[in-house]
């Protein structure tokens, strides 16, 4: 993409959570002539009670989901978009894509869930994934996704890995804080039915206080357990929770078959120590020991932590320096923008 060049393109998406669609709409600002549009009415937070729309979102059919698609095909016909990019666009029907194309648009999609989970029923991610055939690039959140995609006909298939928002993952310079007290040791990611509840269980018996996400799940875990302190509006307080913490662990989704999460780079944009399991994928991410420390079983998770809150100085250096390689390596959502206007613009 030239110097200036500005493109004109629209992102179709859910706008209910920032560091989705919205981190890109704003990273564009400068870069592209920017749309969004939004399905995030059909949300199933805010549909509530009603039953046909908590239907039609499982199912991604029926009235309302049917009319946003033909408002979407309306849109892109009164307006001289070049580019449309899918943002984990599970609602919007594959044929609706197949008809974009046929209109001359260069499209490009991408899901950060894993839509060959065997988690979900088949017919929940069907869309995104019989739409790939008709989009000029396939952009995969993951390695392992990227050779399924192809199975499914998708010619143009690249990694895109998941980033911080600028604006909501930096380095705090001021002790001006909100919150009154922050665990030296925090994990503000969503419960899942893994080993991580035995290993925060292994942590709080030692006597380890620890930082946890208010959730109904995160509750009920930590009902009748000490040293677990359930962080009041966490996202709210996100930035300041991370940075105000010595080591920010990291659990990896099994039902999305992670290698890395967006977490990764969140904790380490803070300055923080990031704590994450071993794999080659992470590792070759932040280097071990110099950029981020990786456990490797309960026994390592647990005396790595409480080495680390011992060595305070060597903690510190060591997330210091995780902060200097995600800024030198570009993993804010600025950096991933820029990566799909260039591509794209050698689509189109």
């Amino acid at each position: 993409m030239k110097e200036n060049q500005k493109i004109k393109i629209l992102l179709v998406g859910d706008s209910t959570k920032p560091m989705y669609v919205n981190a890109f709409i704003k990273a564009s600002e400068g870069v592209a002539d920017a749309e969004l549009f939004d399905f995030g009415s059909l949300n199933s937070g805010k549909v509530g009670n009603n039953i046909y729309l908590r239907a039609e979102r499982k199912f991604a059919f029926g009235i309302f989901v049917m009319q946003k698609n033909f408002e979407l095909l309306e849109y892109v016909r009164k307006n001289n978009f070049q580019y449309v990019f899918l943002y984990t666009a599970r609602l919007i029907n594959w044929k609706t894509v197949k008809k974009m194309k046929a209109m001359g648009l260069t499209i490009a999609s991408y899901c950060n869930d894993n839509p060959f989970s065997d988690y979900f029923p088949r017919y929940f991610w069907r869309n995104i994934r019989k739409s790939v055939k008709y989009c000029d690039i396939t952009y995969s959140y993951r390695k392992s996704d990227i050779d399924k995609y192809r199975m499914e006909g998708a010619g143009d298939v690249r990694l895109l890995r998941s980033y911080y928002n600028e604006d909501r993952s930096f380095l705090l310079e001021s002790n001006n804080y909100s919150l009154r007290h922050v665990p030296k040791v925090v994990f503000l990611g969503h419960f899942e039915s893994d080993e991580r509840a035995e290993y925060l269980d292994a942590l709080v018996n030692r006597g380890i206080e620890i930082g946890i996400c208010k959730t109904p799940e995160w509750e009920k875990y930590a009902n009748c357990r000490e040293n677990i302190l359930i962080m009041e509006e966490t996202f709210k307080h996100y930035n300041e929770i991370i940075n105000r913490a010595e080591i920010a662990i990291v659990f990896l989704s099994k039902i999305n078959r992670d290698t890395y999460t967006r977490r990764c780079f969140e904790i380490t944009a803070a300055g923080t120590l990031m704590l994450a399991p071993y794999n080659e994928d992470l590792a070759g991410l932040f280097r071990e020991d110099e950029e981020a420390i990786y456990y490797r079983n309960k026994d390592d998770f647990i005396n790595k932590i409480d080495y680390y809150l011992k060595h305070s100085n060597e903690a510190k250096k060591i997330a210091l320096k995780g902060r200097e390689r995600v800024l030198k390596d570009g993993h804010g959502a600025r950096d991933r923008m820029k990566q799909i206007m260039e591509e794209l613009c050698r689509k189109g």
